[in-house]
């Protein structure tokens, strides 16, 4: 099936997605954990409903819900995001992070992460899961709509001038890692992109590593990524006893936690 929003509706949802995105990284990344889970959550929300729209979905019942776990069942039923791999636990744990945006919910949340076992953990450890969700969710906007606007990631790339954009690659690795993408795209959009171009060109070097509060970035070319690694992410099994030694805070180093 074709996309059927227009393309003011999708630039509208577009930008949502890249402003929720953008703003949970920098939060993130500055250490203000719990703002950072919140607008995360918001990022991965919008972007599971702009898949569904674009998909021809209109059921209000299930557009006005919140939860990842509800909207991605849907996307799949609705053959939406057919690609996308992630693991139910990751899920949840996004949904736990993405309630505390009504008060209220605060301390039920914090019962139930007790009682379901799981360690109530968030930090720039855990940015990566996230990043790999919405690349995967973004290459399948791209390639539904055949309109580069529809990326978060294209986008970015539209702010290299400034701090705001320079902390979205920030030890992102499915951002510095598909340059040479975003170039081409950039070659082929409509306007002036040299100023763009030009940033991009300047390689990971100038994107990978920014000055940040509290996460340095490993060196690009150390880094050992498993590709669509949140379908890794065993969130259940974490446990009160489980105490973590970090010497080395980056969201790469995946073997310092228990993924497995």
């Amino acid at each position: 099936m074709e996309s059927i929003m227009d393309c003011e509706k999708r630039k509208e949802w577009s930008l949502l997605r890249y402003n929720y995105y953008s703003a949970g990284r920098n939060e993130m990344l500055l250490g203000n954990y719990s703002s950072a889970g919140i607008l995360l959550g918001y990022a991965v929300e919008t972007s599971l409903k702009h898949a569904l729209i674009e998909s021809g979905f209109k059921d209000l019942a299930i557009l006005n819900k919140h939860e990842p776990q509800v909207l991605m069942d849907t996307c799949h039923k609705q053959g939406a995001l057919e690609n996308v791999e992630v693991s139910e636990d990751f899920l949840d744990y996004i949904n736990d992070h993405f309630k505390p945006r009504y008060p209220s919910l605060k301390s039920k949340v914090q019962e139930d992460i007790s009682a379901r076992g799981r360690v109530d953990i968030i930090g720039p450890l855990l940015l990566s899961w996230y990043d790999d969700l919405m690349y995967q969710i973004d290459n399948w906007l791209i390639k539904k709509t055949s309109d580069n606007l529809s990326s978060c990631f294209f986008r970015a790339t539209g702010d290299l001038h400034s701090i705001k954009g320079k902390l979205f690659f920030h030890s992102n690795y499915h951002g510095c890692s598909n340059l040479e993408k975003y170039i081409e795209m950039r070659k082929q959009h409509i306007g002036d992109n040299a100023e763009f171009i030009s940033e991009l060109e300047k390689g990971f070097q100038c994107l990978w590593s920014v000055v940040t509060g509290v996460l340095p970035a490993q060196p690009y070319d150390q880094v050992n990524y498993l590709k669509n690694f949140s379908k890794r992410f065993h969130y259940p099994k974490w446990s009160d006893n489980y105490s973590v030694n970090i010497k080395n805070w980056n969201c790469i180093i995946i073997n310092l936690l228990p993924w497995e």
